[in-house]
């Protein structure tokens, strides 16, 4: 069996852990468009998922080279149009309440703009 160097290892895994605390901070933000565009619905199940490192790795990878983008847009643009969600209903726990007063952070990113922001990763 061919292990992957711990040192190694270590890298990808801190850059998964980077990257999730990344999309978690735009989503805390009020920026969950730009996290769904760039990290996809949910990276950290995601990573959750893998595995073993490779997995992991790939993961990441397939990010950072863009394999989602299109699904990844398709997903922003639906949490954009439905708002960025504040909590839940006091009166009924089941249902979310949405903040729509911010129309900024409801727009999707270009894609060179996205790439700039996934250099960070590379």
């Amino acid at each position: 069996m061919n292990m992957m160097p711990e040192s190694s290892a270590r890298r990808i895994y801190e850059k998964g852990v980077t990257m999730n605390k990344d999309s978690l901070d735009f989503v805390n933000k009020g920026q969950g468009v730009a996290a769904t565009q760039i990290f996809g619905t949910d990276l950290s199940q995601e990573l959750r998922n893998a595995k073993n490192m490779g997995e992991y790795d790939g993961i990441l990878a397939k990010i950072n080279r863009g394999h989602h983008n299109e699904a990844n847009k398709k997903a922003a643009k639906r949490v954009g149009d439905k708002g960025y969600a504040i909590g839940t209903d006091p009166t009924n726990p089941k249902k979310m309440i949405y903040d729509q007063l911010d129309p900024s952070l409801r727009t999707t990113y270009d894609q060179p703009r996205i790439d700039k922001f996934r250099e960070r990763y590379n």
